[in-house]
């Protein structure tokens, strides 16, 4: 069993201690959009008008294109640093550099090497720095692939930088299915969360999600176009979570049609959903990262209508794997499906577990669906405390054994002490 990694973070701007909600750009630079960017509990955004958003105390992740630095393959160390003498790249409110987005296996090193290393390790090591990461779905089955790939990251980018950012979209046409992992979204998703948290978990890494808050895949006005629900958002994010990830992104914001405001600053559509999923996600911060997660499991009922796919999933199904001790005979009702993850108390002794129900994912039929998590405590003095949408709850067992029913998008956090 591998040692638990206590992170000793850089010495940078972002606020580690909390969950941070972002957004991927945003199409009006103005103060309207802004406050309906705070309004929604939008931390910082992906890209956007850094003078606005420095001005209402938003947070940046500025491209490395935006900064207007000089990004390319064939970039010599020579050459990036003979772009950059004499410029002014940093601002207040500039958290973190997105060098490249999506970079290929062997761009990795080419990128690192010709100016990514500079940047955060010389030039800007106020701030953080990722290369958003492909997810596994570009590779289609090809899992050995996709390991190749991050090995190839965690050797360049992952050697000096706190965090591992990655996009997925599982809401998407049919068309674009056939690119997901045995044409599984869900269980596309759920191996890519799975593999790059276990690097994270390893050394840790701070994971960021860049998740769904339109439909990526067709734009407003188009058959079968559809939007992505609040509850469709927590779910992504909730699950994300269970596999300890501390930072979520909304992609994508910056198209007018993402966007929580109009360009007369009135507020949309998707106002409304960005304010309901993001605050739920805030109401679960203030216990929530107190822990830090190291382990999790994907539990699945015998008449789960996930369970037929799981046989392509690449991760722990095996509860008896979690790193804890502190529960244990953990069930899932037959009929259920959920993520649960381990995470242990930051400072002191303790532990908790992150559950998050799987059982329904698209919500199109407004179908009340519920998950029965059951458990023991290996300490019969044990306090068991369930956090839902942020509100407490001490739970008392029947006959030894603990149960939360969960309600479609409802997640748990659980405390153990």
């Amino acid at each position: 069993t591998k040692a638990y990694v206590v992170k000793q973070y850089k010495d940078t701007r972002i606020p580690h201690e909390r969950l941070l909600i972002g957004g991927y750009g945003l199409p009006y630079g103005t103060d309207a959009a802004a406050q309906a960017l705070i309004d929604t509990h939008i931390d910082f955004m992906w890209g956007g008008n850094a003078e606005v958003l420095q001005k209402n105390g938003i947070g940046v992740f500025a491209s490395a294109l935006g900064l207007g630095l000089p990004v390319s393959t064939k970039t010599t160390e020579e050459e990036f640093r003979a772009a950059i003498e004499g410029k002014t790249l940093d601002y207040e409110n500039l958290w973190c550099v997105d060098f490249i987005d999506e970079p290929a296996t062997y761009q990795l090193p080419l990128y690192w090497n010709g100016g990514g290393r500079i940047l955060s390790d010389e030039i800007l090591p106020q701030c953080g720095f990722v290369m958003n990461l492909v997810p596994l779905y570009a590779n289609g089955d090809d899992v050995e692939e996709y390991k190749s790939y991050l090995d190839a990251y965690f050797r360049t980018v992952g050697t000096s930088n706190d965090i591992v950012s990655f996009d997925h979209y599982i809401y998407a046409t049919e068309n674009a299915h056939h690119r997901m992992l045995n044409g599984s979204p869900i269980v596309s998703f759920l191996t890519n969360l799975d593999m790059l948290s276990a690097r994270c978990y390893e050394g840790g890494y701070d994971l960021y999600a860049i998740l769904q808050n339109i439909d990526v895949w067709k734009g407003p006005g188009t058959e079968g176009y559809y939007t992505v629900s609040a509850d469709m958002m927590k779910f992504q994010a909730y699950t994300a979570i269970a596999f300890g990830t501390k930072g979520i992104v909304w992609f994508a914001t910056h198209y007018a049609y993402g966007s929580p405001v109009d360009a007369d600053g009135n507020r949309t559509d998707q106002f409304d959903k960005l304010e309901e999923a993001n605050g739920a996600l805030k109401a679960l911060e203030p216990i929530l990262m107190r822990y830090t997660g190291d382990s999790n499991v994907v539990l699945s009922g015998g008449r789960s209508p996930l369970n037929i796919k799981l046989d392509v999933y690449q991760g722990n199904t095996d509860p008896e794997n979690l790193k804890q001790s502190a529960i244990t005979a953990l069930t899932v009702d037959d009929k259920g499906a959920a993520v649960v993850g381990h995470f242990r108390k930051n400072v002191g002794e303790g532990d908790a577990f992150m559950l998050a129900p799987l059982s329904n994912t698209n919500f199109k039929q407004n179908k009340e669906q519920t998950v029965t998590i059951s458990f023991e405590t290996a300490d019969p003095d044990a306090v068991v405390t369930a956090y839902v949408r942020g509100i407490p709850t001490r739970l008392t067992s029947v006959d030894g054994v603990y149960s939360v029913e969960l309600h479609n998008v409802e997640a748990a956090f659980v405390t153990v002490d």
